[in-house]
């Protein structure tokens, strides 16, 4: 008995859980305000409520707003979308939410009239068991169409001090490669020059052929590799043994 109330209360656990993880959220994003000629732009307006609040009767209407403060109703969503009789129909497309979160709507393809402050006016009637309370909302945005796209210039500062990076570390690069060729070059020199007296004082060529010792290259040591131990030990002994002449 205690096992199978402990088993149903886990699942009951699990269940909220999973209920709260995959609910939606709600984030209040800021809208775009530019936009180049012929490209889609989406009229943010982002209205969120809690979750007892969801049971509610939701209005959305869009307005343009021309210079001279004169409101033109454009787009309205009240269960259904609408679009009156304006130079912008046809040319909108509802992108809201489901739950009427997001009230947004898009501009499918822009012109150079569309320039200038649309409102989004939000009416919201909550029902709850003894009272009815309304809420309301506006937001403006501005919009500007323009015909290319204006490069911002904190990303143009960006760009081009990524590119003198660039060339200068592929310059210090090439630099260090053309000192390091040097560098190794000599002590080659060094090397054979040293490696050719040694045989011709000694003799090491009967013990140590041409080609027997490796130069490891590196830009700081040159390690010479001899591959026949006796007959370095010989060369030694043979440089001990040779007579000096003043």
């Amino acid at each position: 008995m205690h096992l199978a109330v402990k088993k149903f209360l886990v699942s009951v656990a699990l269940l909220v859980l999973a209920v709260q993880v995959s609910s939606p959220v709600c984030v209040d994003m800021p809208p775009n305000t530019e936009v180049v000629l012929g490209k889609p732009i989406k009229l943010t307006c982002i209205s969120c409520m809690k979750r007892e609040e969801v049971n509610a009767k939701t209005q959305v209407n869009w307005f343009y707003v021309t210079p001279d403060k004169e409101r033109i109703l454009i787009f309205k969503f009240d269960g259904l979308p609408q679009e009156p009789d304006t130079r912008w129909k046809g040319r909108l497309a509802w992108n809201g939410t489901k739950d009427l979160q997001d009230l947004s709507i898009r501009i499918i393809s822009t012109t150079l009239n569309d320039s200038g402050t649309y409102l989004c006016n939000v009416y919201r009637q909550f029902k709850f068991d003894n009272y009815e309370p309304v809420f309301t909302l506006s937001k403006e945005i501005t919009v500007q169409v323009k015909k290319q796209v204006s490069r911002d210039i904190t990303s143009m500062y960006s760009e081009m001090t990524m590119y003198a990076v660039l060339i200068f570390l592929t310059l210090w690069l090439l630099v260090e490669m053309i000192y390091c060729y040097r560098k190794v070059s000599k002590a080659d020199e060094r090397v054979q020059s040293n490696v050719t007296h040694l045989v011709v004082r000694t003799g090491v060529s009967n013990y140590l052929p041409m080609g027997q010792y490796q130069p490891t290259r590196c830009c700081n040591t040159v390690i010479i590799t001899l591959h026949s131990v006796n007959a370095f030990r010989f060369a030694s002994h043979s440089l001990e043994s040779t007579p000096t002449f003043n």
